[in-house]
């Protein structure tokens, strides 16, 4: 299963190219939370889990935060993968892992897929534009994102890496 959450779309694709790959089933914690938990809980002790968010103004989105921790015991219990989603890459990209995701589960996560990412500026509202701008030191569109990691991801899925 594959339980992710999306700021402004780069992951939910990314999730949604691999799942297509594989069969496996999403659940969008901005609108399914307590079907994912419920589904965390059903998988089988040598199920694989897949948790994918973005880093946002320098952490991860609140709703993953609390999902990991309403199902910490179940995942600890279970074959994890991170997937993360920053425009950072390299070094930068596990810095900002590291401090963004809580540190149980990085110990834990059997693979971590760092997928880039990607900023549009003119779809993001005004004062997030202002502070992306002031983040990147220009304002043209970024995009990092590491689609070449998907088949990689899509054999963890299936048992194969």
């Amino acid at each position: 299963m594959i339980a992710y959450i999306s700021k402004h779309g780069a992951v939910q694709e990314f999730v949604e190219r691999a799942a297509a790959e594989t069969g496996t089933q999403l659940f969008d914690l901005s609108s399914d939370a307590a079907a994912a938990r419920d589904a965390v809980g059903g998988l089988p002790s040598d199920g694989r889990i897949v948790v994918a968010a973005p880093i946002y103004a320098g952490s991860i989105p609140k709703p993953m935060l609390r999902f990991l921790e309403s199902v910490r015991e179940d995942l600890l219990s279970r074959r994890v993968a991170i997937v993360l989603s920053c425009l950072y890459q390299g070094e930068e990209a596990r810095i900002q892992l590291a401090e963004t995701v809580p540190p149980w589960l990085v110990g834990h996560a059997e693979r971590q897929f760092m997928i880039g990412g990607r900023v549009i500026m003119n779809e993001l509202k005004r004062p997030v534009r202002f502070l992306v701008r002031k983040i990147l030191g220009h304002d043209t569109d970024v995009d990092t994102m590491a689609w070449d990691e998907v088949p990689l991801l899509a054999a963890w899925l299936r048992g194969e890496s």
